[in-house]
């Protein structure tokens, strides 16, 4: 479970099943180690109890949310072998009636585990999932990388839901302009074209995916505009407090659009010094803006 989580779009599932059952079963070992060991009736119960909530949770994974399918085969497998062990050892107290309800009880749970094993781990398919999964990474920042925002869209689309796939080609058109890479965007973008274009994508799922890139584009250009401030201001021989303090202090006041830099204060210059004031003046021109000079 561990292992296999790593191919899910949404690995915390299954990994969390499968660490819960390395617990499970390292506590069970450590009552057989004892003076008086655990019963195998305890390990059967055990097992069969964390193998429904398992079922329970991945059934719903699988065939609801979506987003994983390797929970459900897997506890079935754990409730399959001890409903059925439980089932086994009471099997001499059993009359005719209840051995042919128990025979039956035993073949439903057996083909149960069987659609289950070929619903998620042989047919499982996981579009829809993919593409909720690259959007959240978009939304954290993660371009690339595993379970990066351009390695979930490119395993959302699908031949069955053929809706999901211009959702995909734009996602990853965007995602590879926004990054410079010009040769996979455009090749998306024909993708895109060859499904019906951006008007066979919804206006919402297209506001999703600008409006983070969007976050993320202004975002790079403060931080690019801080280096470029603290190069300059390097160069004029401040010393690193105060470099650091006037940066910051421009940062917070640029969120509140005061303006890009902070002005004088009376007839003070920032911090009582005046050279300050007309390196002010200088950073501001050197980054292509433009003000009055102010007197200090």
């Amino acid at each position: 479970l561990i292992f296999m989580s790593r191919r899910q779009p949404f690995p915390g599932p299954s990994k969390r099943y499968g660490i819960v059952l390395l617990i499970l079963a390292l506590l069970l070992l450590i009552g057989e180690t004892g003076p008086r060991p655990t019963d195998v009736h305890v390990h059967l119960f055990v097992l069969l109890a964390y193998g429904s909530l398992g079922l329970i949770r991945g059934v719903h994974n699988m065939l609801v949310t979506r987003d994983e399918v390797i929970v459900a085969p897997f506890a079935g497998v754990l409730f399959s072998v001890s409903a059925t062990a439980i089932i086994a050892d009471q099997w001499d107290s059993l009359t005719v009636f209840e051995e042919y309800a128990a025979f039956a009880t035993i073949v439903l749970i057996g083909g149960g585990q069987t659609w289950l094993v070929f619903r998620g781990l042989l047919i499982g398919r996981l579009p829809l999932a993919w593409s909720k999964a690259g959007l959240v990474a978009l939304q954290r920042g993660q371009m690339s990388g595993p379970h990066g925002a351009l390695e979930c869209f490119e395993k959302s689309w699908d031949l069955e839901e053929e809706h999901l796939n211009p959702m995909a080609w734009l996602a990853l058109e965007r995602i590879n302009s926004f990054i410079g890479n010009k040769s996979k965007s455009e090749y998306w973008s024909k993708r895109l074209a060859e499904s019906g274009g951006e008007d066979a994508v919804a206006e919402e799922w297209i506001e999703a995916i600008e409006l983070p890139l969007a976050k993320l584009r202004s975002s790079s250009e403060e931080e690019s505009n801080y280096s470029r401030i603290l190069s300059i201001v390097k160069q004029n021989g401040v010393s690193f407090n105060r470099i650091d303090e006037y940066v910051v202090l421009w940062k917070n006041l640029s969120r509140e659009k005061i303006g890009p830099f902070p002005p004088c204060v009376g007839t003070q210059c920032l911090f009582g010094s005046a050279h300050l004031c007309s390196l002010r003046v200088c950073i501001w021109h050197s980054m292509g803006l433009h003000t009055k000079q102010t007197n200090c």
